[in-house]
């Protein structure tokens, strides 16, 4: 599984650019401005983040079957992870409030499986295999 410092080069690789960034939270958006996010460390810089280290959007649920069956991605859809340094999932849309700041925490096994993942983030930027 890629922790967080893996899936970070990854998503640089794939052309998303740094949204946010701070000690608890990055952030990275597609040309089409739509974000995802990564957990990071309290020591952000020097120890990654294993377990579930990516946040996307929980309007992804729509597509779950889909998801589950991309090999190498593993979504924990049982629980939306609450987490206060999130505030939007595109720039386009509105800056979330109170209990919207929730995401589904995802393990990726693989680049090739999180490119794939980000054809459901932003189909008009990652075309969907």
């Amino acid at each position: 599984m890629l922790n967080s410092f893996e899936i970070e080069n990854a998503l640089i690789d794939l052309n998303l650019a740094t949204f946010k960034r701070n000690k608890r939270i990055r952030g990275y958006k597609t040309q089409s401005k739509e974000i995802v996010y990564i957990k990071t460390s309290n020591e952000p810089d020097t120890k990654p983040v294993c377990k579930n280290p990516l946040l996307i959007n929980p309007s992804l649920s729509r597509f779950k079957s889909e998801i589950d069956n991309i090999s190498g991605i593993t979504v924990d859809w049982v629980e939306l992870r609450k987490n206060s340094n999130i505030n939007r999932f595109n720039e386009h849309g509105e800056v979330l409030k109170g209990n919207k700041k929730t995401a589904y925490a995802v393990a990726v096994h693989s680049k090739s499986a999180l490119k794939e993942l980000l054809g459901f983030v932003d189909p008009s930027a990652f075309k969907r295999i």
